[in-house]
This record gives structure tokens, sequence and C-alpha cells, in this order.
């Protein structure tokens, strides 16, 4: 048995995996998408949330406006004068002196200025 020489090729190596995904692009696209995928629930999450914060922000300004309304409706009421009266437990009327109807008008006027502004 003759043992023979291979004359003018030489053995090549592979390079390591490491080095093989940064010399083949197509290699590191197993990672890309994944991170592909997590930007792209990142943006859907940060959407959902922008949406809830806008549908807050308008009940909010729904309520205040509601607020607001009430407030200077209670304050007409209280500025027309005239014989205001509140229905107590027992299902009877009992009406407002001036120290009670200026105290209401006076807290009406703090909602108004609260809710209104």
């Amino acid at each position: 048995m003759y043992k023979s020489k291979k004359i003018g090729k030489e053995k090549t190596t592979k390079p390591a995996p490491a080095a093989e995904k940064e010399a083949n692009p197509a290699a590191n696209n197993k990672t890309q998408p994944s991170s592909e995928d997590e930007a792209a629930q990142l943006r859907i999450r940060n959407a959902e949330i922008e949406k809830k914060n806008k549908e807050e922000k308008a009940a909010q300004a729904k309520l205040k406006a509601e607020n607001c309304r009430s407030a200077k409706a209670d304050y007409r009421t209280f500025i027309q004068g005239g014989r205001i009266y509140q229905m107590n437990e027992k299902g009877e009327r009992q009406y407002f002196d001036d120290a009670a109807l200026n105290e209401r008008k006076a807290k009406a006027q703090a909602n108004m200025q609260q809710y209104c502004n």
C-alpha cells in the first residue's frame, strides 16, 4: 500500500459558528425576525396604551363637562332665590334659610370654578 501525498490541494478548515454567522447574514435571519416581531408587538402595545389614554382623557373631559353643567344649574338655582328646599329622610320638605342658601351658592360657585375652567 502506497501512501500518496496530495499536491496542490490544501485542507480547508471550517470557520467557527460565530464567525460563520458574521460572514453569512442569512444565518442571522433566525434572530432578526424575533427582534422584528418584538418591535412590532411593542408598537402594537404602545398603540393600545395610547388609544386607552385617549379614551380615558375623553371620558374625563366628558365627566368634567357634565359636572360643569350641573354646577352651573345649581348656581342658577341659588341665584334666582325664592324658596328652595331639600327632601329630608322622612320625605318632608326642608326649606333652606338664608345662611344655608348662601353656603350652597358659594359651594356651587366653587364647583363651577373647579369644573368649568
